[in-house]
């Protein structure tokens, strides 16, 4: 079957869950003897026009660049409708691309830097279209339905206030214009003052045309558009049961909406062996991996572990991903890859998903608890679909103040509650698909499409 998987860039331009779960699909099928092409939506270039690039490798890829969209998806945008509607340029160049390549499957696992109405232009060439949506961007300009004030959005379609929460973004010619500052400066190797402040006063336009001449509206029709322009996907596939629901709750009960859990290489397939001598020693020994933004609980994360630190003298906190200022507990261990997670879990009591947005899934969960460490996790998140409260971790509601800090100090001063939790974990640790399994429910969805009457 040949497959054309589309995304807004790999490694090493990108990095995160979603990269490496799209890395690890294109590589299975692949070895499953699979055709497959990837699409890159997202490729920069110096030539001032939208262009495609095409390159051989283990797969075919193309790339996109200069596609007049800036993809960032925490920031948000100040051209909602550049997300919705290709230019031109770029719709010709996805169409030539279908002609060549013929795909019996379309699989898009993000709709960042893909103008959502080509999902139209692909199914008039009679595509079979699947969507994974592995975010909110499709409801969300700046991905995860979380708000400025740190406060999950549950607003109406006509209530949005998209413009608040975008008003640090940049338009995409204050992208381009700051590339050009950049590469002059490098080339000229001088006048430093001077590019910071033509890059200030660039900053400062921005933020004024933003302020009279973004239209708060425009955000409201780009819900609207992304909502009819998805009807035309043969399956938009969540990541759980949680964004699910979400999902529906905006779009409607639509029949292509359905969920599939992933997985990836990266879960265990077996605990680590034993309870280790932390588990029941007089220290406590907390693991966040990749808790690097206020939506995924940092802020939480340190002002709960800052406070307990003046009070208890037998845990540390080691935090993996992010940089930050080491405290007399907390520790910010530097970037770690999926070959360390047996080694940091070893030395582990537990681990902590302390997101505050809607986390659709948390790859990182899964990647401590398949290996038997309990899990400490937000209620707001997925996580509650693989982690049982008292059994096999503990669920603190972060809208209740104080839940997370009087879990944490359940464990802090009961150390047969640590071990046996501990030992809980390791004999109900087996509720992940391996990758193996789940790139064969990946397959069996291709063919279900595939082969559905038009």
């Amino acid at each position: 079957m040949k497959v054309l998987v589309i995304s807004a860039g790999l490694s090493p331009c990108r990095g995160g869950g979603l990269i490496a779960y799209v890395e690890e699909i294109i590589s299975g099928l692949s070895s499953r003897g699979h055709d497959v092409v990837y699409l890159n939506t997202n490729g920069k270039s110096s030539l001032p026009f939208t262009h495609v690039r095409h390159e051989e490798g283990d797969y075919k890829k193309y790339t996109i660049c200069n596609s007049g969209l800036f993809v960032d998806g925490e920031l948000g945008t100040n051209e909602p409708l550049r997300q919705v509607y290709p230019s031109h340029r770029f719709a010709s160049i996805v169409r030539k691309l279908l002609k060549v390549e013929r795909p019996d499957i379309v699989h898009i696992h993000e709709l960042l830097g893909f103008p959502v109405a080509l999902l139209e232009t692909l199914k008039r060439q009679n595509q079979k279209i699947i969507f994974t949506a592995h975010d909110y961007y499709s409801l969300c300009p700046t991905i995860k339905l979380f708000k400025n004030d740190q406060k999950i959005c549950s607003l109406g379609n006509d209530e949005l206030i998209c413009k608040q929460c975008c008003s640090n973004s940049k338009f995409s010619w204050e992208v381009r214009a700051d590339s050009v500052i950049e590469k002059l400066a490098a080339s000229v190797g001088r006048g430093t003052r001077m590019w910071h402040f033509i890059r200030r006063n660039i900053r400062t336009m921005s933020r004024t045309i933003n302020e009279h001449f973004v239209s708060p509206r425009d955000y409201i029709v780009r819900r609207y558009e992304f909502m009819k322009y998805l009807t035309f996907a043969d399956a938009i596939v969540a990541v759980s049961a949680l964004q699910l629901s979400k999902m529906k709750a905006v779009l409607g009960e639509q029949p292509n909406l359905r969920y599939m859990y992933p997985s990836r290489r990266t879960f265990a397939e077996k605990p680590i062996n034993g309870i280790p001598a932390l588990a029941i020693s007089n220290k406590v020994v907390f693991v966040a991996l990749n808790i690097n933004m206020p939506a995924k609980g940092s802020l939480l994360l340190e002002k709960v572990f800052s406070e307990l630190e003046n009070e208890y003298e037998n845990f540390e906190v080691r935090v993996y991903g992010p940089t930050g200022e080491n405290t007399k507990t907390i520790k910010y261990m530097g970037e770690y890859t999926g070959a360390d997670l047996d080694e940091i879990v070893s030395s582990a009591d537990f681990g902590i998903v302390p997101s505050l947005w809607h986390e659709t899934y948390g790859y990182v969960g899964p990647e401590m608890l398949s290996r038997g460490i309990p899990l400490i996790v937000s209620s707001t998140g997925a996580m509650v679909e693989y982690v049982e409260d008292g059994k096999n971790g503990f669920i603190f509601d972060p809208e209740k103040d104080g839940s997370l800090r009087f879990i944490v100090e359940r464990i802090l001063t009961d150390k047969s509650l640590r071990a046996e939790l501990r030992s809980r974990t390791l004999r109900s640790y087996g509720k992940f698909k391996s990758f193996r399994d789940h790139l064969s429910d990946v397959e069996s969805l291709y063919h279900e499409i595939r082969d559905r009457a038009a």
